[in-house]
């Protein structure tokens, strides 16, 4: 099933009020990013999301693949 890129980050800060970064693993046969890990930030405390200060490197395409369990 393939998914906006756009459609994940939008939808996660409304749920938490933070924007996450979305990490893919690799493309599948058919040349499609997979969903491999969402990363959110926190604070020193580790009890508040916050905004992340630098985005990590990687990137992810604009077209998200979940992967099928």
């Amino acid at each position: 099933m393939l998914q906006e890129k756009t459609q994940i980050e939008d939808a996660t800060p409304e749920a938490i009020r933070s924007t996450p970064w979305i990490e893919c693993n690799s493309t599948d046969t058919s040349g499609n990013n997979q969903l491999y890990q969402i990363y959110l930030c926190v604070d020193t405390t580790g009890k508040n999301l916050i905004e992340f200060p630098v985005f990590p490197k990687g990137k992810c395409g604009s077209e998200i693949e979940f992967m099928k369990a």
